[in-house]
């Protein structure tokens, strides 16, 4: 029993063995690489640029000359990597999506009481739906996130912290036996503090937040957390506490790209980065042989270079405007170049990446997708993630923060409903296309006049009914041709 706090901890954060909060999950560390690589991308190309042999090596010759600082191979990898290109592919197609989820915002319902916590929700004092925004972003570029309900201990209010996917180190829902419902009993969260001191310098150290659950003195759950730089120390671990009453579960949820249960999703533009990661090194590989192919290389037939040791003579060769190459009797220079025969073939390599890079992107636009809050809680499986899909999820997460707020403060968590905006098209759609589906539908193709309307108003058209659009032509001049 923790004397400081009353509380009896749980036996898994007991004992004479200390526990590192540095530990990870194994989940964690095989989902961070691909989280890493969607991150990279979005931030763009310097951020890529930075990593160096991370996403693009050295060739064979760059490596056989040296790496070293100053060696011939680390100056020609330089300007390997200045010359090839990334294409901001991902950001691009994160901002369209965000803009495409956000054309209305979630419809939220909850106790009159809880209102204005609605408009500064978290520490920074977002709003609601600012920060499902921000959760959608996350969503979209590492496919995970969680949120942690805290409060502060001036305005004894709550509010709500979001952790990015990397920040989620460690957790343990328990032994999931038959019958049972998994119940999370720990989770470890990377929370770095940075400071300023008295010369206005910034230092940042490594610590983590724990929460867990402990065992108050009537038997019940309660929650509790501190913050740790290496081992952790029981008796630092205090509950939080909200009106003078603290919380019997954690208050923390995990939001996957398609479900929040702990087991991290796979980055829904985790294929868009992997194929943006290909253009990039085909663009170095093909910026380079085309560098290399306009630069032809100097041969110098009959010529004997000076011994070591002559003062009077330089040896180095310069080639282009301005500079004298003196050729010995019977000698002779020309230049050699690199066949350029396959630079057509990595030009059309390349456009094809781009395509396939675009197709890649627009997958995230189906839309199709009728699953409740209540099954993706619960839902497993490996179906893609979609934009509804992410919209549900998100919205099943505030939905849960939100109700665990009104339980906290003694009002109906039942009051609590977040519905998410959902009614976004597919694509834009255009005139041609219209024409296109009919002349199908023409020549034998099992597409409806109805069809051809749904798809006019995903695509922004019109915002009739069918059964309003053929009561408009109706009433034209002639009637309904």
């Amino acid at each position: 029993k923790c004397r400081c706090c009353k509380l009896h901890h749980q036996p898994e954060l007991t004992g004479h063995k200390t526990m590192s909060v540095k530990n990870t999950h194994p989940d964690y560390d095989n989902a961070l690489p691909d989280i890493q690589i969607v991150r990279d991308f979005y931030k763009g190309e310097r951020h890529v640029k930075e990593k160096t042999i991370t996403y693009l090596s050295p060739t064979v010759a760059q490596t056989l000359d040296g790496l070293n600082p100053g060696e011939p191979g680390a100056v020609a990898y330089k300007k390997y990597i200045e010359g090839a290109r990334v294409p901001g592919l991902v950001k691009e197609k994160v901002e369209n999506a965000i803009g495409t989820m956000h054309k209305e915002d979630a419809a939220i319902q909850v106790p009159k009481k809880m209102e204005p916590l609605l408009n500064r929700i978290t520490r920074q004092g977002e709003s609601v739906h600012a920060l499902i925004r921000r959760m959608n972003e996350e969503q979209l570029i590492a496919g995970r996130l969680g949120l942690l309900l805290d409060s502060d201990e001036k305005t004894d209010l709550p509010y709500i912290s979001l952790y990015y996917g990397e920040s989620i180190t460690n957790w343990d829902e328990g032994i999931l036996q038959t019958g049972t419902v998994a119940s999370m009993r720990m989770v470890v969260l990377s929370e770095p503090t940075t400071e300023l001191d008295s010369d206005y310098k910034w230092t940042t150290k490594d610590t983590f937040r724990v929460l867990s659950l402990a065992s108050g003195e009537n038997g019940k759950n309660v929650f509790v957390t501190a913050k740790f730089e290496d081992e952790i120390n029981q008796a630092e671990m205090k509950p939080v506490l909200l009106f003078g009453r603290p919380l019997e579960e954690i208050p923390f949820v995990f939001v996957n790209s398609k479900d929040n249960l702990p087991a991290p999703d796979m980055p829904p533009l985790l294929g868009l980065a992997n194929k943006v990661l290909g253009i990039y090194r085909s663009e170095a590989n093909y910026r380079y042989h085309l560098y290399m192919q306009s630069q032809d290389t100097l041969v110098r037939i009959g010529h004997m270079p000076m011994g070591v040791g002559d003062e009077t003579t330089d040896n180095s060769v310069r080639t282009g405007a301005g500079a004298c190459i003196d050729v010995g009797l019977g000698g002779d220079a020309k230049y050699i170049g690199v066949n350029s025969q396959g630079l057509a073939e990595e030009r059309s390599a390349l456009e094809n990446d781009y395509k396939r890079a675009e197709d890649e992107a627009m997958k995230l636009l189906d839309k199709r997708s009728v699953e409740s809050n209540n099954a993706l809680v619960t839902r497993k499986g490996s179906q893609a993630a979609s934009l509804t899909q992410i919209a549900k999820t998100s919205a099943a997460a505030v939905e849960k923060m939100l109700k665990l707020i009104a339980t906290w403060m003694q009002l109906d968590p039942d009051e609590v409903v977040v519905t998410p905006f959902t009614d976004f098209g597919d694509v834009t759609i255009t005139a041609k296309d219209v024409i296109d589906m009919k002349a199908a539908q023409t020549m034998g193709a099992p597409i409806s006049d109805q069809t051809i309307h749904e798809r006019m108003r995903e695509g922004g058209m019109t915002d009739k009914t069918f059964e309003q659009e053929l009561e408009a032509l109706a009433g034209q001049d002639g009637g309904l041709q």
